[in-house]
């Protein structure tokens, strides 16, 4: 019995990578015997940072199932920076060493694998993550962090910069690959797929943006967004190694921003701010995707709307349900091609 169940499993694992082969091009598999000494090396270190990185976010993620406050963050409170660079050093050496690997300079018609440029977008929205989790945490790990009501002007200022930066130095990579004639389209919008799915994933993004600006002493929404970052191009790289295809893929991608939805929603109605945080995403998303006003503006503009977000009050609720079916229904009228 035992030798007939070990020759199904061989059957179907060899079935199942030759089927991948086939259906992927030789130059997206990687040939380990054209592969140098140090080369193999530095593929097979990548690996297991990557390993580490991934059980780390499963580990968060069942704290999170697990109803432990703030991804079992909470538990490190009394603990000093160190703890935090210990922490974060599988993530940084992951993100560093992915620029060892050549990578194509225009991104792949389907739009689910990494490119150079791409490479470069995620490392500065990695350090907007890193930032972000170093300012929660000096908060968490500070006497003074608890929040009021209507949260000083100076509060907000540090993950301000770190959003407003972040967006200025993408902004720069792309200018830089354009001028050498080597930029793609980096948005969700460029993935193949439904378009009112990419268009509700990409108003996620908008709210991951809003949650960035409200930082508080809490790490899980900004490692959510780690996730979201660190997880996308784990997903593209099995797309790129022909492990998974496009369609899986693309619900891999779409499971982390529903999972980092759940953690953004959670946080704002433990802060008593989910309906304000909800309208000023669902607006920003809105605005600029359905009437294509610069992203400076309606950011700058949802900075000077933080401190009535945190008053809360009753009309916001109201904005938040209108501003959803909005959402939704133009997600609905492109997915029919009305638009």
């Amino acid at each position: 019995l035992r030798l007939i169940v070990s020759r199904i499993y061989t059957a179907v694992c060899c079935a199942h990578q030759c089927h991948y082969e086939a259906k992927m091009p030789q130059s997206l598999l990687t040939n380990k015997e054209q592969l140098s000494s140090k080369e193999l090396r530095h593929h097979r270190a990548h690996a297991i940072v990557g390993a580490i990185v991934m059980l780390h976010f499963a580990y968060r993620y069942a704290m999170f199932f697990s109803d432990e406050p703030d991804f079992g963050f909470h538990h490190h409170h009394h603990n000093s920076s160190k703890t935090l660079l210990l922490l974060l050093l599988p993530h940084t050496l992951l993100q560093i060493s992915g620029f060892g690997f050549a990578l194509p300079s225009k991104r792949h018609p389907d739009g689910n694998r990494i490119w150079s440029e791409y490479r470069w977008h995620a490392l500065f929205f990695f350090g907007r993550c890193i930032a972000l989790m170093s300012i929660a945490w000096s908060r968490k790990t500070s006497a003074h962090s608890e929040i009021t009501t209507v949260t000083p002007w100076i509060y907000r200022m540090p993950s301000i910069l770190a959003v407003f930066l972040t967006m200025i130095g993408a902004d720069v990579i792309t200018a830089w690959y354009k001028a050498r004639n080597a930029s793609s389209p980096s948005t969700i919008r460029g993935l193949k797929g439904p378009r009112g799915l990419l268009y509700l994933m990409s108003a996620a993004q908008f709210h991951a943006t809003v949650n960035c600006l409200l930082t508080s002493d809490r790490m899980s929404v900004q490692c959510a967004a780690l996730t979201v970052v660190q997880a996308s191009a784990f997903g593209m790289t099995l797309r790129r190694k022909g492990i998974i295809d496009h369609v899986e893929g693309l619900v891999l991608y779409s499971l982390v921003l529903f999972l980092g939805m759940l953690v953004i929603g959670r946080d704002l109605k433990e802060r008593d701010i989910f309906y304000p945080a909800t309208a000023v995403g669902n607006l920003a998303a809105i605005i600029r995707m359905n009437f294509g006003v610069n992203k400076y503006i309606i950011w700058v503009v949802v900075c000077f709307v933080l401190p009535i977000m945190e008053e809360n009050a009753s009309w916001w609720c109201a904005v938040s349900r209108a501003s959803t079916g909005v959402l939704f229904l133009s997600a609905c009228t492109r997915s029919w091609k009305l638009l």
